[in-house]
Parts: structure tokens; sequence; C-alpha cells
């Protein structure tokens, strides 16, 4: 499942009112996301090996790990605004 960059973008500006560089911060992350996400749905499973893999093999510290955190409970609203499957 891949998102939307552009609809992510209008619902964070828009709807959740997310200053500038949050939604700089966001959008960043949420690539990442979708080229990890390339070519599968998106569960809670896959959600934990990804931040499994963050931690492990890419060795983010918690500030960093708190940005995709971020980033997920934003989109988290944003497919429960666009009725996503979940």
């Amino acid at each position: 499942m891949q998102i939307n960059e552009q609809d992510f973008y209008s619902f964070l500006t828009v709807k959740e009112g997310l200053d500038k560089n949050s939604v700089k911060q966001c959008m960043s992350r949420i690539r990442i996301i979708n080229q990890w996400l390339e070519g599968r749905e998106i569960s809670k499973e896959l959600v934990e090996s990804f931040f499994v893999f963050l931690m492990n093999i890419r060795q983010l510290k918690n500030n960093s790990l708190n940005t995709y955190r971020f980033a997920f409970r934003h989109l988290v609203a944003y497919s429960k605004d666009r009725h996503m499957k979940r």
C-alpha cells in the first residue's frame, strides 16, 4: 500500500494543522515508509518489524525513532479520515 504523498501533505496541513517544520519532517518519514511498504499491505506486525529494523539494523536513537512514531500516528489519523482499509 503506497501513501499518496500529495493527499497526505494536504491532510497534514489542512486537517491536522501542523507547523511547516512538522509537515516537512513527517513527509520525509512518509517517503521512507513508502519505500519500505512497496508491494506490501501495512499491518501491525509489519510496522513492528519496521521499528525493529530501525532500532537494530539502522541503530537509530530514541529521538529519531520518535519522528517515525509521529509519522505513523498521523498516518493512522489519515487512514481513518480517508476511510482506508486496516
